[in-house]
C-alpha cells in the first residue's frame, strides 16, 4: 500500500512539473509554432500505431500471465521486441521516400525526419519499459520514473532556452528526443536482467502474441487515429494557430488523463490475478463498493481544477491561448468517465473479453472520427473536443455495462456518480450570480459528502485490504 501512496505523490508532482512545461512552451512559442509541435506528435503517433501501439494490452496480458507462473516474462518481452522492431523497420523504410514531404507537412527542416524517426524507436522501447514496470509490480519505480522524466524535461527546456521569448519549433523537437534518449538509458539501468535473460523467443511464442493482439489492430488504429484526426482537420480546415490552442487545450487534459491512466496500471495486475484465483466475488464487491467512490472523488478532483482553471488560466497563459479554455472544459466530460474505461477495461481482460474491447474501441473510434468530420468544419475546435466528449462518455458506460454484465450485476446505478463535474460544467457557463454560483456550489459538496459517507464504510475498508488496491491513484 505504501507504494500507491508514493504513486499518488508523483503524480501530483508530475501534473505541476508537466503544468510548468507547458506554461514555459507556451511562452516562447507562438500559437502557430505551437501547432508544429503538435503536429508532429501526431505524426509520431501515426507511427505508434503501426508499431507498436496496437500491442499494448497483449503484453501486459501475456506478461502477466508469464510473469505469475514462471517469476520471469523471458518470451513475452522479447516476442513483443522483435515484433516491434520488424514493424519498425517496415514503416521506416517505407518512409524514407516520403521523408521531405513529411518534414514539409509537420513544418520542420528536411533534417527533422531523421530526428523523427530516433524518437519513434526510442518512444517505443520506452512504451515496453514502462509497461514492464506495470507487470512486474514495480509500481513506486514506475511513478518515480514517470517524474523523473519530467523533471528532466523542465531542466531540458530551462537549459535550452533560457530567457528566450521565441524559438524555432524543431529545437523542441530536439529537446523531446534527447529527453526520451535519456529516459532509455535511466529504463535499461533499472530493468532486473534476470527477468529477460536468457533471450527466449519461439516461434510459437511469437504466433501466440501476434495471435493474441490481432483483436486490437483494427481497434487502436481507429482509436488513435480518431484522437489525432482532429489535430489534422484542424490543420486542414483552419490554421496552424488555431492547432496551437486546441493542442495548449489537449496537452493540459492530458496531464490528468494520466492520473486516469495510472489508476487503471495499478488495477488492472490485480484484478487480474483475483480473477486467476477465481475470486469473482471480490470483483463484485470492487465494482459496487470501489468503483461508485473512486468515480466520484475522480469527479469532484476534475471539478476543482476547472474551477481554479476559470480564475488563473487568463494570468498564465498569452492572449493567443485565451481561447483554450472552453475546450479544456468540454476535453474534462469525457476525461471524467475514462476512470470507467480503464478499471472495467482491466476485467474484461481478466475475462478474456478482447473483442468487447476490440468493439468498443472501434465504435468509439467511428465516432471521434464522424464527430470530427461533422463538427471541425462548423464549430471550429470546441467541435473537436465536443467529439471527444462524446466518445469519451461512450466509452466509459459501455465498458462499465460490459464489465458488469460478465460479473452479473447491474452498472446503472454507477453512472449516477457521474454528477459533480457534468454539475459544474454546466454552472461554470452560466451567468449566475456569484452568492447564487456559492450556493449551489455548497449544495454539491453536500450531496457528495452525503454519498462519500454512504460509499466509504467498514465493508470498503475491508474489500480495499483485500484486493490491496488503493481508493484513488
Amino acid at each position: 500500500f505504501l507504494d500507491y501512496l508514493y504513486l499518488i505523490g508523483f503524480n501530483i508532482a508530475s501534473i505541476v512539473l508537466s503544468f510548468l512545461s507547458v506554461k514555459i512552451l507556451t511562452k516562447i512559442l507562438t500559437a502557430e509554432k505551437y501547432g508544429v509541435i503538435a503536429i508532429f506528435l501526431m505524426v509520431t503517433q501515426v507511427a505508434a500505431i503501426l508499431i507498436f501501439s496496437w500491442s499494448d494490452m497483449v503484453y501486459v496480458q501475456l506478461g502477466k500471465k508469464e510473469f505469475e507462473e514462471k517469476d520471469h516474462l523471458r518470451e513475452t518481452f522479447w516476442s513483443r521486441v522483435i515484433t516491434v522492431s520488424f514493424f519498425y523497420l517496415i514503416v521506416f523504410i517505407s518512409a524514407i521516400t516520403f521523408r521531405f514531404k513529411i518534414s514539409d507537412y509537420i513544418g520542420i527542416p528536411y533534417w527533422g525526419f531523421w530526428l523523427l524517426s530516433l524518437y519513434v524507436i526510442i518512444t517505443a522501447f520506452n512504451n515496453i519499459f514502462t509497461q514492464t514496470f506495470q507487470i512486474i509490480r514495480k509500481v513506486r519505480t514506475y511513478g518515480f520514473l514517470q517524474l523523473v522524466e519530467k523533471v528532466i524535461y523542465l531542466l531540458l527546456l530551462l537549459l535550452w532556452f533560457g530567457m528566450a521569448k521565441h524559438c524555432a519549433p524543431v529545437y523542441i523537437v530536439i529537446v523531446l528526443t534527447i529527453n526520451s534518449l535519456i529516459m532509455f538509458i535511466i529504463n535499461c539501468n533499472r530493468m532486473s536482467i534476470p527477468f529477460f535473460f536468457p533471450v527466449t523467443v519461439s516461434r510459437h511464442s511469437l504466433r501466440r502474441f501476434l495471435t493474441f493482439s490481432i483483436p486490437f489492430i483494427l481497434g487502436t488504429i481507429l482509436s488513435y487515429l480518431g484522437r489525432w484526426a482532429d489535430i489534422f482537420l484542424i490543420n486542414h480546415y483552419l490554421t496552424k494557430g488555431d492547432v496551437g490552442v486546441y493542442f495548449l487545450a489537449f496537452q493540459l487534459n492530458s496531464i490528468f488523463v494520466t492520473i486516469s491512466i495510472s489508476f487503471g496500471m495499478v488495477v488492472s495486475p490485480r484484478i487480474i490475478a483475483i480473477h486467476t484465483a477465481n475470486r469473482v466475488d471480490l470483483l463484485r464487491k470492487y465494482f459496487i463498493n470501489i468503483l461508485p467512490l473512486a468515480f466520484l472523488l475522480w469527479g469532484y478532483f476534475l471539478s476543482v481544477i476547472l474551477i481554479s482553471f476559470k480564475w488563473f488560466f487568463p494570468a498564465v497563459f498569452n492572449k493567443d491561448y485565451n481561447s483554450a479554455l472552453l475546450p479544456f472544459s468540454i476535453f474534462f466530460i469525457g476525461t471524467s468517465f475514462n476512470i470507467l474505461t480503464v478499471s472495467c477495461g482491466s476485467i474484461l481482460l481478466a475475462y478474456r473479453k478482447s473483442w468487447i474491447i476490440f468493439r468498443i474501441t472501434v465504435i468509439t473510434g467511428l465516432i471521434y472520427l464522424i464527430g470530427d468530420l461533422i463538427l471541425i468544419r462548423r464549430f471550429g475546435i470546441s467541435g473537436a473536443t465536443v467529439s471527444a466528449c462524446i466518445s469519451g462518455v461512450f466509452a466509459g458506460a459501455w465498458t462499465a455495462f460490459a464489465a458488469a454484465r460478465e460479473l452479473n450485476i447491474s452498472f446503472r446505478s454507477i453512472l449516477i456518480y457521474s454528477f459533480p463535474y457534468l454539475s459544474v460544467f454546466i454552472l461554470s457557463q452560466q451567468e449566475i450570480a456569484p452568492p447564487l454560483k456559492l450556493a449551489c456550489y455548497a449544495g454539491l459538496i453536500l450531496i457528495g459528502w452525503v454519498h462519500i459517507r454512504r460509499l466509504l464504510n467498514s465493508e470498503t475498508t475491508q474489500i480495499l485490504k483485500s484486493i490491496k488496491v488503493p481508493l484513488f491513484t
